[in-house]
């Protein structure tokens, strides 16, 4: 998340928590959050000026404000990166240094005439290509598989204490982070 503010002034003093922070913004949103001011560096000021910027509180959001502003902010993902295509894939398999040297080969073999040697450097390196582009291809796949199955949890301040998927963060949510959370 772009910003993040440490409110654990009041809040670690009285022992009720070990530190949460404020969400201000979904990375993916579509169309920015022009409801809110929220000022340059929120790190940095008082966690009471950005919870009023935000239109939040101490106690967090309702479940109402937050399902609102979600269908408003969208969802607290980032964007997926582009797989590169196939023949870009294929094209990768060249950049090897080995690989020059064998293609350097197969040339010098086309130049003294040996073009059988030439023809089954060339099929090597085909082939070669071919195997790699097929297991990156469908290393690739796996990941972004994988990728799709991971579900990161958050636990915010809404009203009460609530376990959610972090992809329905929203500005304004108070989320509560323990030591070894993943942020």
């Amino acid at each position: 998340m772009p910003y993040s503010i440490d409110l654990h002034q009041g809040m670690c003093q009285a022992g009720l928590l070990s530190k949460t922070i404020v969400t201000s913004h979904s990375p993916q949103s579509s169309a920015p959050i022009s409801d809110y001011s929220l000022p340059s560096f929120p790190q940095a000021m008082d966690a009471a000026v950005v919870i009023e910027a935000l239109q939040s509180s101490h106690n967090g959001l309702s479940p109402a404000e937050a399902a609102q502003r979600l269908l408003r902010a969208g969802p607290n993902t980032l964007p997926e990166p582009a797989l590169p295509g196939i023949a870009v894939l294929f094209l990768r398999q060249f950049r090897d240094p080995m690989i020059y040297v064998l293609l350097a080969a197969a040339v010098i073999s086309v130049i003294v005439k040996e073009y059988s040697d030439a023809i089954f450097i060339v099929a090597v390196l085909l082939l070669n290509a071919i195997i790699g582009t097929i297991q990156e291809h469908s290393a690739q796949q796996s990941a972004s598989a994988l990728r799709k199955l991971v579900t990161r949890i958050a636990r915010v301040q809404r009203e009460e204490t609530l376990e959610i998927q972090a992809v329905n963060l929203v500005p304004g949510d108070i989320v509560l982070l323990e030591s070894g959370d993943k942020v």
